[in-house]
């Protein structure tokens, strides 16, 4: 086989006096990063174009806890509505009146006549006899529902109630399915066809289905584009953390991943903020898909990632996008530094063994099953905790937008507190440390009392555990795997932990009904006991580069690494110690 090699030429050039020195080849992207920078303008710049798709995806993520808002009660429509103003103060409502529900209300006397003098005084109903409403979406409205925080929901204009209430739930159903399908159906082709190209495509995905949703003329359409949504929101989330991480250096891979789940909290809080200026569900739909699908226009700034590319072996494309970065970091390749163009079926047989790393090695290789199986398992955990903590929210009351906006800011805090000492602390003791304090602190607040003041804070406590816990989960389970089935790995563990979250309103909102109310956050905090147990089967991979190589890979945790659970490294001692292992990698490679 006939082998061709494409140089780079630097930007910056070097002494001209100096003798050329004997060509090297490069054989992973971080070879390249120690001589352009792994934090530079040009990271810089992509990364923050990158926080777009996870602040739209946080955006959108909870739509429905707006667009499908429940009045707080209803009632079916009597004569006197309409005639006389007075006569709507009158308490129809079930929320307020305990011989009422919210699908039957006694009709007024029949033996008054209808007139503005009788319903001046309306109070007069039989008991005995209830009218049942049946929501007529044809014709003038024979259900009267009482105010609350929207003009119009789907609820209001479909008639969500009654016998057709369960719809109201199906839809926080399909969209966790949409969950679901776009964490494993985005995630294998990001390995085969790259990144940018399935960045792209999930955020049109995504978009138009946020777009037409607003345009849903009845209640089943608009439950496919929900999940339509939900496949391209979490497949953009994925995808776009995945290309992040590949860009920057082992030192810079928690801070820019922690970041990446930061921008989706924010995304919340923008979401609380929408919802308190737009009252109705359609324009909500229009407004937040005119945040996501100008993001299209990314096509023409974002490049592939350089690290999947040279993976995969292909190489022609990695010149014009590595100038752009050596311009940009004004740092520049040497010129005796060159690419290897092989074909890539065999750069894979050369990197990986026998044949090129597949989905089906994340079972079969010693190496990767174990991380494979602890990790699904926390992300199950970590997601069932989660949802299912926000769904228990409701004991905070008061105002529904800033218990939203509260509910993200505390999640905000669970991130930033990741990125303060991930790269001092390491991975496995954060994500132990925030499994065990969600954990405890949930248990301690199912023992609780509602009446206490420590009630709340317990639970909030419990939020921002979790959060960092699914924070933490996303860049450990990235570097935990090489890159050719680098984004496989991230796209199945979230798919396995979409379980989670699907149990979760379950164990949230229907458990108590049938157990006690405490069970839930008893439930929760043993499950993250045991995500806490379980990571400290695995290895540590901080000081360590992203690995290219199954070998890499399977270097993470061994001796040789000064690292131990709990230590706390400077910034000094990280640096030695990724180019420790950055050398390691080269000499194994020879």
């Amino acid at each position: 086989m006939s082998e061709s090699r494409t140089e780079l030429i630097p930007l910056l050039s070097g002494d001209p006096s100096l003798p050329p020195k004997k060509k090297e080849t490069i054989d992973n992207f971080d070879q390249v990063l120690e001589h352009i920078g792994d934090f530079g303008a040009w990271q810089i710049i992509l990364i923050v174009l990158l926080w777009l798709p996870p602040l739209s995806g946080g955006v959108i993520v909870l739509l429905s806890s707006f667009t499908a808002l429940e009045p707080r009660a209803l009632r079916c429509r009597q004569p006197c509505d309409g005639l006389y103003a007075r006569f709507e103060d009158v308490d129809l409502y079930g929320e307020t009146n305990s011989y009422l529900d919210f699908c039957q209300t006694p009709r007024f006397n029949g033996s008054l006549s209808w007139n503005q003098t009788t319903c001046i005084g309306s109070t007069d109903f039989d008991l005995d006899d209830l009218s049942s409403c049946q929501f007529n979406t044809s014709g003038p409205q024979n259900v009267i529902f009482q105010e609350f925080e929207f003009n119009q929901t789907i609820v209001t204009e479909w008639g969500l109630i009654c016998d057709d209430q369960y719809k109201v739930a199906l839809i926080g159903t399909a969209y966790m399915v949409g969950l679901f399908l776009g964490s494993f159906l985005s995630s294998t082709p990001a390995d085969k066809f790259g990144r940018k190209t399935m960045i792209l495509v999930l955020i049109a995905i995504g978009g138009v289905g946020d777009l037409i949703g607003g345009f849903a003329p009845e209640y089943w359409s608009y439950l496919i584009l929900r999940i339509l949504a939900g496949i391209g929101e979490m497949g953009m989330v994925m995808t776009t953390f995945t290309l992040s991480v590949e860009l920057v250096g082992a030192k810079q891979q928690a801070f820019v991943g922690n970041m990446n789940q930061l921008m989706f909290a924010v995304g919340e809080i923008l979401m609380g903020v929408l919802a308190y200026f737009i009252r109705d569900w359609r324009q909500l739909h229009f407004v937040t898909a005119a945040l996501i699908l100008p993001q299209l226009l990314l096509w023409f700034v974002i490049p592939e990632s350089p690290r999947w590319l040279l993976a995969e072996g292909k190489t022609k494309k990695l010149p014009k996008i590595l100038n752009i970065a050596q311009k940009l970091n004004r740092k520049s390749l040497p010129p005796h530094l060159v690419f290897q163009e092989e074909d890539e079926q065999n750069l894979s047989k050369k990197i990986n063994g026998k044949h090129g790393l597949g989905f089906k090695d994340m079972f079969t290789r010693r190496s990767l099953l174990w991380r494979t199986l602890v990790m699904a398992v926390n992300w199950t955990v970590v997601s069932m905790v989660y949802y299912g903590i926000g769904m228990s929210m409701t004991v905070l009351g008061g105002n529904i937008f800033l218990n939203f906006i509260l509910s993200a800011v505390f999640e905000i805090l669970g991130y930033i507190v990741c990125i303060l000492i991930s790269d001092h602390w390491g991975r496995k003791p954060v994500i132990i440390v925030n499994f065990l304090a969600c954990g405890i602190a949930c248990i301690i607040s199912a023992f609780v009392p509602d009446s206490n003041p420590a009630k709340i804070p317990l639970v909030l406590i419990g939020k921002m555990g979790s959060s960092g816990a699914f924070s933490t989960a996303y860049v450990y389970t990235a570097e935990l795997f090489p890159t050719p089935i680098r984004g496989t790995a991230v796209g199945f563990s979230s798919m396995i932990g979409r379980i989670g979250s699907t149990v979760a309103p379950q164990l949230a909102l229907f458990l108590p009904s049938l157990t006690f109310k405490e069970l839930p956050l008893l439930i929760f905090g043993i499950a993250g006991l045991l995500g806490g147990a379980l990571s400290f089967c695995l290895p540590e991979t901080l000081g360590h580069p992203l690995p290219d190589t199954l070998l890499e890979a399977s270097q993470q945790g061994r001796k040789g690494s000064s690292k131990t659970l709990f230590a706390w490294w400077s910034k000094a001692k990280l640096t030695e110690e990724v180019e420790l292992q950055r050398s390691r990698n080269r000499e194994m490679q020879l």
